[in-house]
């Protein structure tokens, strides 16, 4: 078991894409050298999705595992937008079709300032996420700081995560997404946003170690073998 404790070897001068390039990078080299296998004994689950509706791309094995944290409740109308906003841009730079194989209604709730990102690699490892800070603006907007851990590349885990500090801002408009979605499903069956959409998901470039100071000071006491928490439901409600 390799601790959190140890996820100090960091690139913090790359933005999330060109971190995500380096990682892919640095696997398939020592893939080709030998390595032992991948710390920390993240699985990489089937690729089922869901009974019914939209199915996870089948290369994107990586394991998405949220903490519940006082700052938001994941439940909650807004913790349904910031979970599958953040898991879906992340499905965004690895899946081959980018955002139109994404989560269901992302690009509508995407009015972000993104690249279109696709990748294609079969990828595994895991995404570690939490939020640190959610606040309602009085415009009736919300920003939320999720701080993320991930390793993920071709060869799964590999000895030196990445840690970044999203900032998320969205407009709180019309149909709110649904409250209570969780289940065994990686992915949700059909949109979950609702009417809100998305105005700013991104990190500070270059990445600074002040950036990420509240997301090293925060980081969670989770087990070796997160599982997709807390998931979705196996079919649309």
């Amino acid at each position: 078991m390799v601790p959190l404790s140890q996820f100090d070897a960091l690139n913090d001068m790359l933005d999330p894409a060109a971190r995500r390039l380096a990682a892919l990078a640095l696997t398939i080299t020592t893939a080709v050298v030998g390595c032992s296998p991948a710390p920390h004994g993240y699985p990489s689950p089937s690729p089922s999705a869901t009974d019914t509706g939209y199915q996870m791309p089948a290369n994107i094995r990586y394991v998405d595992h949220w903490v519940q944290t006082p700052a938001a409740d994941l439940m909650s109308a807004d913790g349904t937008f910031i979970r599958p906003f953040a898991e879906a841009d992340e499905v965004r730079i690895f899946n081959p079709d980018a955002k139109k194989g994404s989560y269901p209604g992302f690009s509508k709730a995407d009015r972000t300032e993104k690249g279109s990102g696709g990748g294609g690699d079969d990828v595994s490892g895991y995404a570690l996420r939490w939020v640190i800070n959610f606040a309602v603006l009085p415009d009736g907007s919300a920003s939320a700081e999720v701080c993320e851990i991930s390793s993920i590349t071709p060869g799964g885990p590999s000895p030196n995560p990445t840690i970044l500090n999203f900032t998320l801002s969205y407009q709180r408009v019309g149909v709110a997404p649904p409250a209570n979605q969780h289940g065994p499903a990686r992915a949700p069956a059909v949109s979950v946003f609702g009417d809100w959409y998305a105005t700013r998901y991104s990190t500070e470039t270059p990445m600074t170690e002040e950036a990420v100071a509240p997301c090293r000071q925060s980081k969670p006491a989770v087990g070796n073998n997160p599982d997709n928490w807390p998931g979705w439901p196996p079919t649309s409600r």
